[in-house]
């Protein structure tokens, strides 16, 4: 790793800033402690705010004085997206999950892809990279380490000196505060305002941040590295296309049944048999097709990988197989969709419900990129799969899935279709517009009592500094004030 003694100086203030900006901005809005781990449930009560989309920003603007590869910075473009979550709602159902994808990003952020390259290994090295970084974390001491050694031993002259000074001078105060009243009482008070600012909550907000600055300083520092040798494409041995041809007719046979039948049952509408009703049939069944279209792709995949560089008649077929298994799992996937969605119009939205249906609208994006891929098997549909798995999890950070999920439900209870809304009180503050909606269409003094102390309580939840805004709460915060 070869960096200038300025550019280190440039890197060690980056981790600091890093750090404390991690305490600061992002750890911020996480008041009560509770031990242990994940983060979400270490900071109780509270949401995250603004303070995260702003440290972000802080270090798209750093890292554009400390890395050499500024283009690589579009990594930080889905970064912001999913940091926005933490801004625009109270649903912080994301936490665990968005941290662990946002550093995920930041730390694969100068790993050296070849695009072209679809091999399991490169993933490997991949998530090898993630994790090297903290192998970096002891790298800022070894530099001001050699900083003192230049200075003639100064840095470690001024922590031997500290070492020696800190517990003498606590004596010294304690034996001070035994003998005399006064000055114990001066002692006392300051010691209590003293634990008002630095206090457990914060020691622990200042280790994950110095966590999470340092695993920054790692990746940061991934960028000086020397370019990695790049392994060569795994070979394929030779497969036997007699076998796979069978093995996809007989599957292609089967499925092609159960095509015939969803187009004429499930899709067309005819009169099912015995005493099954229609939603009944619509409603079972849906997550055994959504286990099957990805277990399709999986064998298209394995399939194409296998059969690439074969060439002949029975490679044509193969292709032709593979084809129409991934036309049969378009209509495995429409068929899921539409049994989700008249299950839906019959019990409503819930938060995997619309999870579910805006999956498999993102699987259609994937299965568009699978008949390209069969036909043109030279390019890396990993990498196609895993930007749209990104796109999909960026996407459900940004939409208000809690407030559509409560009009959804809301509506169907002002038509007479539902009976019940116990399920939107236990949303978050970003059904508080649907909410709203629905105190003022509603007669129900009990239903309007339990609006607003569904808002009370939501609005209650914020921390008072200005890195907790959120703008969902907010929002319910104007919502509680009007209707009073």
């Amino acid at each position: 790793m070869d960096i200038s003694k300025k550019m280190k100086t440039r890197l060690i203030v980056y981790a600091l800033i890093s750090s404390l900006g991690f305490s600061f901005l992002v750890m911020s809005a996480r008041s009560e402690l509770s031990l242990p781990f994940p983060l979400s449930l270490i900071f109780e009560n509270s949401v995250s705010g603004i303070g995260v989309p702003v440290y972000v920003l802080f270090q798209a603007i750093m890292m554009l004085f400390i890395v050499p590869h500024k283009k690589r910075m579009f990594f930080l473009v889905p970064i912001f997206i999913i940091a926005l979550n933490s801004f625009i709602s109270s649903n912080n159902i994301w936490y665990d999950s968005n941290i662990i994808i946002c550093f995920a990003l930041a730390g694969c952020m100068f790993f050296k892809f070849d695009f072209r390259n679809d091999s399991l290994s490169q993933f490997a090295r991949m998530l090898s990279k993630i994790f090297s970084h903290f192998s970096h974390f002891s790298l800022p001491f070894r530099w001001l380490s050699e900083v003192g050694k230049g200075k003639s031993g100064l840095f470690k002259r001024l922590l031997l000196a500290l070492v020696i000074t800190i517990p003498c001078v606590v004596f010294l105060i304690f034996m001070l505060a035994s003998a005399d009243m006064v000055f114990s009482v001066k002692t006392e008070g300051f010691l209590s305002a003293l634990s008002g600012i630095i206090n457990f909550n914060t020691i622990i907000k200042l280790i994950i941040g110095s966590v999470a600055g340092l695993y920054l300083f790692g990746s940061a520092c991934s960028a000086y590295c020397q370019d990695e040798v790049t392994l060569p494409d795994e070979k394929n041995p030779k497969c036997d296309l007699l076998i796979i041809n069978i093995f996809l007719s007989a599957l292609l046979f089967v499925y092609t049944l159960f095509v015939i039948i969803q187009f004429k049952y499930l899709f067309a509408g005819s009169t099912l048999p015995g005493n099954l009703t229609y939603t009944e049939y619509a409603r079972k069944g849906f997550f055994e097709l959504l286990a099957l279209t990805a277990v399709n792709i999986i064998i298209i995949f394995i399939t194409k990988r296998k059969t690439k560089n074969s060439s002949g008649k029975w490679a044509i077929f193969s292709t032709l197989l593979c084809t129409y298994l991934c036309a049969v799992t378009v209509v495995l996937l429409f068929s899921s969709f539409f049994r989700m969605y008249l299950y839906t119009e019959v019990d409503g939205l819930t938060r995997l419900r619309f999870f579910v249906m805006g999956f498999l609208v993102f699987e259609l994006l994937g299965l568009i990129a699978t008949f390209v891929y069969i036909i043109k098997p030279k390019f890396n549909i990993i990498l196609i799969y895993t930007v749209v798995a990104l796109l999909y999890y960026a996407t459900l950070n940004v939409v208000p899935v809690d407030r559509i999920i409560a009009k959804n439900q809301i509506d169907k209870y002002l038509e007479g279709e539902r009976d019940d809304l116990y399920y939107i009180f236990t949303l978050s503050a970003d059904a508080a517009p649907a909410m709203e909606h629905l105190y003022n269409n509603t007669d129900d003094e009990a239903l309007k009592s339990e609006i607003m102390y569904f808002l009370e309580d939501k609005t209650n939840c914020q921390n008072s500094s200005w890195q907790a805004y959120n703008l969902s709460i907010e929002r319910a915060r104007v919502i509680k004030n009007n209707l009073k």
